[in-house]
């Protein structure tokens, strides 16, 4: 049974933006640096520019950390996000092996390489 926030997002949007399906290459991002990602706000700054904020969970470092994208994510490529969580990471010396980072950014280009030639 869907609750009432859920059910009017799938009257207005459709089934898809409800369950979050429009937001897995993010959310896979983070969880695949081995964090949780705790909320995502989405607000409108002084200028009128809307913009999300996410808040991440990194159990390794027991810290929480504030991702401002300045943008909402769907505007950003998925590396172009990856590349916005390190510098917010380091900026809050939560540490991220660097093997898993390397491995992420080949992954991204390759997928990148696949859309490019397709389309």
């Amino acid at each position: 049974m869907l609750g009432d926030a859920a059910r009017w997002m799938w009257l207005e949007r459709g089934p898809e933006v409800a369950r979050g399906r429009i937001y897995t290459p993010y959310r896979r991002i983070i969880s695949s640096l081995g964090l949780h990602q705790l909320d995502v706000y989405r607000v409108q700054d002084d200028k009128g520019t809307v913009k999300d904020i996410i808040r991440i969970y990194s159990p390794t470092a027991n810290k929480v950390a504030t991702i401002d994208l300045g943008t909402p994510r769907e505007s950003l490529e998925p590396a172009e996000f990856l590349e916005r969580v390190i510098k917010t990471l380091e900026d809050n010396k939560i540490p991220v092996p660097e093997r898993i980072v390397k491995r992420l950014r080949q992954e991204l280009m390759r997928k990148a390489e696949v859309t490019q030639q397709q389309g």
